[in-house]
């Protein structure tokens, strides 16, 4: 088996391959101390790219957890990117980055969007098949995905862009 193939027999979908290219992205388009921010469950990403976090909120499962700080964390969460924007982020949507359950708080997802909306560009998209990954990056994204799993890499606008 290639490394990938012995990845997806062991670890199924989860976006561990995906996770070299996409730090090795952000790696190649930012300075040593520009901060980066995974909106999902990937620290690898963090390591893999020698860029640290502008948040202290590396894993989201316990964001999703029912418990009495899930919510508050959302929030923490949320003022720490705000409070030190990222020049990127990325966004996976991924099921097993998140393990959302039917009674978790969606804040997160909802700030998400606008936040995304007003300060962020679609750079990269990564569409994650179970036989097949497919990259793309500006100008030639393919939206929408194909697959249900994806991770959106977003770089921050400059003053030019606004």
């Amino acid at each position: 088996m290639t490394p990938v193939q012995a990845c997806r027999s062991m670890y199924s979908i989860n976006p561990f391959p995906e996770s070299l290219k996409i730090a090795q992205y952000i790696k190649d388009h930012t300075r040593e101390n520009d901060k980066i921010a995974v909106i999902g469950s990937e620290p690898q990403i963090y390591f893999y790219s020698n860029r640290p976090a502008s948040t202290g909120f590396v894993y989201m499962y316990p964001l999703m957890e029912n418990h009495e700080f899930a919510l508050h964390m959302q929030k923490q969460m949320i003022h720490e990117i705000e409070s030190n924007p990222p020049e990127y982020i990325v966004y996976l949507r991924h099921q097993l980055s998140w393990l959302i359950r039917p009674d978790s708080h969606d804040l997160i997802f909802k700030w998400f969007e606008t936040y995304r909306n007003e300060n962020y560009n679609l750079e990269g998209l990564v569409d994650i098949g179970e036989n097949q990954t497919t990259y793309s990056w500006q100008p030639h994204i393919k939206w929408p995905p194909s697959s249900p799993y994806w991770a959106a890499i977003l770089k921050r606008k400059t003053n030019e862009n606004f």
